[in-house]
């Protein structure tokens, strides 16, 4: 695992020096040759053009206290000095932290085509600037079309409380807007456009999810689109039905919201689950006489 590790750490760090040195090796003891934590230090190290050294003197003395820590207080030692030690952070400020805890809060990250529209109240160098400084310093990855983070960083930067996260608010407005508008069967104008769910659908029934936990109406009303959508394009099972049923039988969305459901599982073959909620939701509009939200096809 050792040498495996000294490895990984000179396959990214490069230094005029050439020479593998003991102080390299006494900081990835520290670090238990951890890949990840070895990973963000070499690229911070390379990207820096710091000699030997002058790493290790960086880890030594500005995270002293978290050599003797477990390994998340570790790792987020080497984040905190990634991040104090990027020019992008000390010029953007807190706010490339909040960047950050966006792309933690969704499963699959955010697809880097609608930066500009998922972040649009900033500047578009500034934009663009911190995420490709954070990509170098290999906070952030690329992967199929989508801009991410390991399992670990997510759990670090993921927002403490997303209902109050900055730009969630916004993001949020604007996916149920869409879930909204795009609202659309076969042959009808928008259906096509409606097919950007079939690569996004993981991070919108998280965001779907967080927000019908505090039982907002919108979050419900986009709660019956997103499965309507999943329907069309990318016919699956979803996490939302429990939450769905354990609603009181008087909310105006339960109805169209089991009604959804009751598609989707006639859709991938469940059709005595689908009978079930369907005469559950024909039940709950009866007896509600003129509801909220009509059934939708």
């Amino acid at each position: 695992m050792s040498e495996a590790a000294r490895e990984t750490f000179y396959r990214i760090y490069t230094h005029r020096d050439g020479d593998r040195s003991d102080l390299v090796n006494k900081v990835l003891e520290q670090l238990d040759f951890r890949p990840l934590p070895i990973t963000l230090l070499a690229t911070l190290a390379r990207h820096k053009d710091w000699d030997a050294n002058w790493m290790a003197q960086q880890w030594y003395w500005c995270h002293k206290p978290a050599l003797l820590a477990d390994h998340n207080k570790t790792l987020a030692a080497i984040v905190e000095l990634s991040l104090s030690s990027s020019l992008v952070f000390r010029d953007f400020g807190p706010e490339a932290r909040d960047i950050l805890g966006i792309v933690a809060f969704f499963p699959q990250g955010i697809d880097e085509k609608k930066l500009g529209w998922l972040f649009p109240r900033v500047h578009p160098r500034k934009r663009e600037g911190t995420f490709e400084r954070f990509l170098t310093l290999s906070l952030l990855y690329r992967s199929d079309g989508f801009i991410t983070m390991e399992a670990p960083l997510r759990r670090y930067f993921y927002p403490k409380d997303p209902l109050n996260a900055p730009h969630l608010e916004v993001i949020r407005n604007d996916y149920f807007g869409l879930l909204f508008v795009n609202d659309a069967g076969p042959g009808e104008p928008g259906f096509e456009e409606a097919k950007w769910i079939i690569s996004e659908d993981v991070n919108v029934e998280h965001l779907v999810d967080v927000f019908t936990g505090v039982d907002a109406d919108r979050a419900w009303r986009a709660c019956g689109d997103f499965m309507r959508h999943l329907f069309h394009h990318k016919p699956r099972l979803v996490a939302l039905g429990p939450r769905v049923e354990a609603l009181p039988d008087d909310h105006p969305y339960k109805p169209e919201c089991l009604f959804q459901l009751s598609r989707l599982s006639g859709k991938v073959g469940n059709q005595m689950e689908s009978k079930r909620l369907l005469t559950r939701a024909l039940e709950l509009s009866g007896g509600q006489g003129e509801t909220t939200s009509s059934f939708r096809h």
